[in-house]
C-alpha cells in the first residue's frame, strides 16, 4: 500500500506540494526535487506550520528510550521520563550521522534487546574512482 502511494507521488507532485507550502521547487535531470533557493529550512518551517495548523502535536526535546515491560513507549523529556501507550508504533529514528541533532544511531541496541532484528547501518552516499579514457578526461 505504501509503495503504491509513494509511487503515485512523483517529482511533479512533490514540487507542487512544495509550492503549496510557499517554496519554489525545481526538478533536476535525475528526477530529484530541490528548493530553488537550495535551502531546506524554509520548507521544513512551512511544513511544520502546516502540520500544526491541522492539529498535529509535535513533542520536541523528547528522546525515545525504549519500551516498558508492557511495550508502552518510554521517552526521556526535559521534565523526566514519560510512558506513552499506543496501539501502533511507527519508527523513523535515523542513522548515526547527525549526533548534534539527536540522530546518534543508538536505537538498534534497544531493538536487539527485545529480539527485533535490524540491518546494520551502511553509507547511503558513495564515492568511486573511474579510470576515465583520455578522450573523456
Amino acid at each position: 500500500m505504501l509503495k503504491i502511494a509513494l509511487g503515485e507521488f512523483g517529482p511533479a507532485a512533490i514540487a507542487e506540494w512544495m509550492r503549496a507550502l510557499g517554496v519554489e521547487a525545481t526538478i533536476g535531470p535525475t528526477g530529484r526535487v530541490f528548493p530553488v533557493q537550495m535551502k531546506a529550512s524554509p520548507l521544513l518551517r512551512a511544513w511544520l506550520a502546516r502540520l500544526q495548523s491541522h492539529g498535529v502535536q509535535l513533542h520536541t526535546r523528547h528522546r525515545w528510550a525504549g519500551w516498558s515491560d508492557d511495550f508502552d513507549m518510554i521517552f526521556d523529556t526535559p521534565e523526566g521520563p514519560i510512558s506513552v501507550q499506543s496501539d501502533t508504533q511507527i519508527f523513523a529514528l535515523g542513522g548515526g550521522s547527525w549526533k548534534r541533532l539527536g540522530s546518534d544511531g543508538s536505537w538498534p541496541s534497544v531493538f536487539a534487546e527485545r529480539g527485533i532484528h535490524t540491518e546494520p547501518f551502511r553509507p547511503s552516499n558513495c564515492g568511486f574512482i573511474v579510470d576515465w579514457s583520455d578522450r573523456v578526461r
